[in-house]
């Protein structure tokens, strides 16, 4: 079986602020992932493929246990959900937890995509949209990510700040 983790990063500052690629987390953001980084810490992740834009650094390195290695693939900062699931598709077969860490709309729109079942809370937020920092843990039962494909997934959970006792999403 493997596990896929989906992680918006956190809440950047505005766009007026930097060119796109190098917008950090806003201080909301990081409060964000205070949050969020307690909910993924006993999570079983084996390898981070990583948007490198800053915010998306950002995010990680918020979140990041030093045993998970990290890739940063450039694909995936304005990636199409195709080509995201391909992102994914080409992890280390070796890998059997993997988290990415990106952008909206192609992360919200993978996370529908892949799902078939499961958590019907978890269902019911992730249709409400994907806000900044929230999380979509998927199970496949796969043995090798090339075999990744959609609606072949079991949502084990999608938590989003709000849903984890942060004060609201945006």
């Amino acid at each position: 079986m493997k596990r896929l983790v989906l992680l918006r990063h956190a809440k950047a500052v505005g766009k007026d602020a930097a060119r796109d690629f190098d917008r950090v987390l806003a201080p909301r953001g990081r409060a964000q992932m205070e949050v969020v980084a307690r909910h993924l810490a006993s999570m079983p992740l084996d390898l981070a493929l990583v948007s490198p834009s800053a915010r998306t650094r950002e995010t990680w390195e918020l979140a990041r246990r030093p045993e998970v290695p990290v890739r940063f693939d450039r694909r995936i900062y304005e990636a199409s959900e195709p080509e995201l699931l391909k992102v994914a598709q080409e992890a280390e077969p070796s890998s059997e937890a993997l988290v990415l860490v990106g952008h909206n709309p192609a992360f919200e729109e993978l996370a529908r995509d892949l799902v078939r079942t499961g958590d019907e809370a978890g269902m019911g937020r992730l249709l409400d949209g994907m806000p900044t920092a929230a999380v979509a843990v998927i199970a496949f039962e796969i043995d090798s990510w090339r075999r990744l494909s959609r609606k072949t997934g079991r949502l084990l959970s999608f938590e989003t700040p709000a849903s984890l006792g942060f004060e609201r999403d945006d």
